[in-house]
C-alpha cells in the first residue's frame, strides 16, 4: 500500500474485505497506468472537454471538468467512469457514471503514443424516449449555463454535437504549464474566459521558449465554441514593447484606436503600476475591478464566422493585471474578456 499511495501520490485505504491493495495495482493501476494525468478532447466537434483521471481510495476515477457560468466559480466536477477491482470474481469493474454516455460495455485504451480512447459501442440512444432525453437536455443546460439557464440555440447544437459523440471519446494529454523560473513578466497557465453567448471557455497561455521576449505570447482555446474551435488561437502578442498609455488615452474606443495609430512606451520594471481604467464604450463581460495594471502590450485576437468561415485577427491590448488575472481588448468589438488563472484547479498536486 505505502508503495502505491506513493507512487500515485495518493492515500489508498482499503477497507472493503473484497479488494486488496496488491490486486488492485495489479488489475487496475498497471494495466491502465497511461490512462492517469489530465487530458483534452480531440473528437468533440468545435468544443473539447478536459477530463481528470486519479487515483481514489475507492478506485481509478475519471472526472469530467465542467467550466462554471462566471470566471470566478469552480470547476464542475462529473464522474464518468470508475475502474475498481472486485477479488471475489478475481477480476476488474468498471462503472460507467455517465448521464449521456449509458453503456454496459466500456472499452478503455491507454498509450504514450495514442492517447486516450473511451469506447462505449452500446451507448444509449436517448432520443428514443421524449421525456427521458428532455430531462437529461434540461439538466445538461443547468450544468452548463448555471441553475438559472435556459435554452439557446447555441446551447442545443453544444448538446447535440455532444450526444452525437457519446459513444467514443478521444484524448490526448493535456501537458501541464511550465512554471515561471526566469525573471520574466507573464508566467504560462490554464487561464477562464467569459467569451459572451458560448459561455465560459478555458484557454492555455503559452510563452514564446525560451522566454526572453513577450511578443510571441499567446492565448490557445483548451475548449472552444463554433466561431474559434478548440486548438485554435484566440489572442496573440505582437509587440514586446510596453503601452504607456494615460487615463485619457483609455477613456474610450476611439481615443484607445487614436493611440493605437502613434503608440508610446514606457520601460517594464518589476514594481512597475500603470494606470487602468474601462473606456466608457467598451462592454465588460465580466466585471473587470482592476485601477492598476503591471503591464500592457499591442496584441491581436481571432475572429470567425459560425463553424470557423473567414477567420482574422483583429487589433486587441492584452493587459496583465497580476499573477492571476489578465484581460484583452479586442478593439473592433468594443469588448474586453477577463482571464483568471485555474492551473491549480486542473492539475491537483
Amino acid at each position: 500500500m505505502h508503495v502505491i499511495n506513493k507512487q500515485y501520490n495518493t492515500n489508498i485505504n482499503i477497507t472493503d474485505h473484497r479488494k486488496s491493495p496488491r490486486m488492485f495495482y495489479k488489475h487496475v493501476l498497471f494495466p491502465y497506468r497511461e490512462a492517469i494525468g489530465v487530458w483534452q478532447r480531440h473528437n468533440l466537434k468545435y468544443y473539447s472537454g478536459i477530463l481528470r483521471v486519479i487515483v481514489k481510495s475507492d478506485g481509478l476515477c475519471f472526472e469530467e471538468l465542467i467550466p462554471p457560468p462566471k470566471i470566478g466559480g469552480d470547476f464542475k466536477v462529473l464522474d464518468f467512469l470508475k475502474i475498481g477491482y472486485d477479488s471475489s470474481s478475481d477480476q476488474q469493474v468498471i462503472e460507467n457514471k455517465s448521464q449521456l454516455a449509458k453503456s454496459s460495455t466500456v472499452r478503455v485504451l491507454a498509450s504514450e503514443d495514442a492517447g486516450l480512447s473511451i469506447i462505449l459501442p452500446d451507448a444509449i440512444d436517448l432520443t428514443v424516449n421524449p421525456e427521458s432525453w428532455r430531462d437529461v437536455m434540461s439538466e445538461y443546460v443547468r450544468m452548463i449555463g448555471g441553475e438559472d439557464a435556459t435554452m439557446t440555440d447555441l446551447l442545443l447544437l453544444r448538446f447535440i454535437e455532444t450526444l452525437h459523440s457519446r459513444g467514443l471519446h478521444r484524448y490526448l494529454k493535456l501537458e501541464e504549464p511550465r512554471t515561471n523560473i526566469h525573471k520574466f513578466p507573464l508566467t504560462e497557465g490554464i487561464f477562464l474566459g467569459d467569451y459572451g453567448a458560448h459561455g465560459i471557455e478555458v484557454v492555455q497561455l503559452q510563452i514564446r521558449q525560451p522566454p526572453t521576449t513577450v511578443a510571441g505570447t499567446q492565448g490557445v482555446k483548451v475548449t472552444g465554441d463554433p466561431n474559434i474551435t478548440f486548438g485554435e488561437i484566440t489572442f496573440r502578442i505582437t509587440d514586446d514593447r510596453c503601452l504607456d498609455m494615460t487615463l485619457d488615452d483609455q477613456i474610450s474606443m476611439a481615443n484607445i484606436e487614436k493611440f493605437q495609430d502613434d503608440p508610446k512606451y514606457t520601460e517594464l520594471t518589476d514594481d512597475q503600476e500603470l494606470d487602468f481604467v474601462i473606456p466608457q464604450d467598451c462592454f465588460e463581460r465580466e466585471a473587470v475591478p482592476f485601477k492598476k495594471c503591471r503591464g500592457r502590450w499591442s496584441c491581436e485576437g481571432q475572429i470567425a464566422q459560425h463553424g470557423g468561415y473567414n477567420p482574422s485577427f483583429i487589433p486587441a491590448q492584452f493587459i496583465l493585471f497580476d499573477h492571476q488575472y489578465f484581460g484583452v481588448i479586442f478593439i473592433e468589438l468594443a469588448s474586453i474578456v477577463l482571464y483568471r488563472r485555474v492551473t491549480d484547479h486542473i492539475f491537483i498536486k
